[in-house]
């Protein structure tokens, strides 16, 4: 019988929760945030740091390698708590070191089998949230930039028919969905294509999409509209006429993420609902660089940071893994584990 354990904390931000799925009927029992040790905690000189492989910034988290000259280093990753001109500060406590944890396990019996070791429940923990109330320091030089930069709509011309994660991370998604969107809302899947993931129960779904034979294959649709938001970031609708706004693997590609989520708000209801969803699978050469430079986790911070600088409240995050993969995606039989969830969500 699945385990599903669940770490949840409070951040300045919001609430953040991450999931791990298990078979050990003892997950949770054997797990304890770590005590916060001030000896962890290093200042050190500007020339310590490799500034020639990425920027030095506030609230980061870098790995140990890119310190310079031999060091006896206590953990794999340190994270950047103080920067001045004559040095800077690092921690290799873990994120959650002394901060108030809730860990809670629940034996489930509708869930397909789980393959996730239970002490990897504190794995990511904590990298979603920022340091105090000071927001991390993600901006890198050209940080919007993307391996391919030509016109999307050459990328996009013909359908493609795929989907991104494997059919246990889309029924994760989907589940996620459901708990939160109600049978009549009306509902924008931004950068939508062929499939949705949204719960059936979903009847008035519009898709905003690069390629109209994709969303005329899709299901779950019931209007569609053509826009490339890289090209034109404000978005075709009135204000106030969505419930909910799903983005769904997809926020990787866009240039001008802070005026799109300015412009979600626009367009929902008050107290609507946007909700952003990722794995660590990706197109690429069309995702900007800044993605491809954070850690997966970090990615969440900065897409919670985004809807808090555009007005959002009631921020949360979510961490979900260690089901098993489906048999029938291009890596069974390569990797055991589904392709991780990632999501957050506000309210306008």
């Amino acid at each position: 019988m699945p385990v599903k354990q669940k770490l949840s904390f409070t951040s300045c931000l919001g609430q953040h929760c991450h999931i791990l799925w298990t078979d050990d009927q003892h997950a949770g029992h054997h797990v304890s945030v770590p005590t916060f040790k001030k000896e962890l905690v290093i200042t050190l000189p500007p020339s310590s740091f490799d500034l020639n492989m990425t920027p030095l910034k506030y609230g980061r988290f870098y790995p140990i390698e890119i310190l310079k000259g031999s060091f006896n280093s206590p953990a794999k990753i340190f994270r950047i708590t103080g920067i001045d001109e004559r040095s800077f500060t690092i921690d290799f406590n873990h994120p959650l070191a002394g901060k108030k944890v809730r860990i809670k396990t629940i034996s489930c019996r509708d869930e397909s089998s789980a393959v996730g070791e239970s002490s990897l429940i504190l794995e990511w923990a904590g990298m979603d949230a920022p340091l105090k109330e000071r927001d991390t320091d993600y901006s890198i030089p050209h940080a919007y930039d993307r391996t391919d930069s030509s016109d999307d709509t050459i990328f996009y011309e013909k359908p493609r028919n795929v989907t991104h994660v494997d059919q246990t991370c889309i029924s994760r998604i989907r589940a996620l969905y459901s708990s939160m969107l109600h049978d009549a809302d009306s509902v924008l899947d931004l950068m939508s294509s062929w499939r949705s993931h949204l719960p059936e129960k979903i009847l008035k779904a519009t898709g905003l999409g690069m390629n109209s034979l994709e969303m005329n294959d899709n299901p779950q649709l019931h209007a569609h509209v053509v826009h490339d938001l890289n090209a034109n970031p404000e978005l075709p609708f009135d204000d106030g006429v969505f419930h909910a706004v799903v983005n769904t693997v997809s926020i990787e590609y866009l240039i001008e993420p802070e005026r799109i989520f300015a412009e979600i708000r626009r367009i929902l209801k008050p107290g609507g609902l946007v909700i952003v969803t990722f794995s660590n699978r990706y197109f690429s050469p069309k995702a900007i660089r800044l993605w491809t430079e954070l850690h997966p986790a970090e990615r969440l911070g900065w897409v919670l940071q985004l809807l808090s600088k555009a007005g959002f409240s009631d921020l949360h995050s979510q961490v979900e893994r260690g089901l098993e993969r489906s048999r029938d995606d291009r890596y069974a039989g390569q990797i055991e584990e589904m392709d991780p969830l990632f999501a957050a969500w506000g309210r306008a």
